[in-house]
């Protein structure tokens, strides 16, 4: 699977908040850190190793919504 493949795991955040939300407004989506968690963890990566090796398949460095922090990072 590609990159793009594993997108929808993160619309499905939007439905789980939408789904919430409809029960009670004080329930919230988890946060991006436990999405990120749960990204790795559905496509059975391991999000704790001892040495982390980023260049791993499930990242799309080149995607649209990435822009904004390069664009911060230049000014480092």
């Amino acid at each position: 699977m590609t990159v793009e493949e594993h997108q929808g795991i993160f619309e499905c955040f939007d439905v789980l908040d939408k789904c919430l939300t409809s029960k009670n407004d004080d329930y919230e989506v988890p946060d991006l850190k436990i999405q990120i968690y749960s990204y790795l963890s559905f496509q059975k990566l391991e999000a704790k190793e001892p040495v982390r090796d980023y260049t791993l398949g499930c990242w799309n460095l080149d995607a649209e919504y990435g822009n904004p922090l390069k664009e911060f990072l230049k000014n480092y």
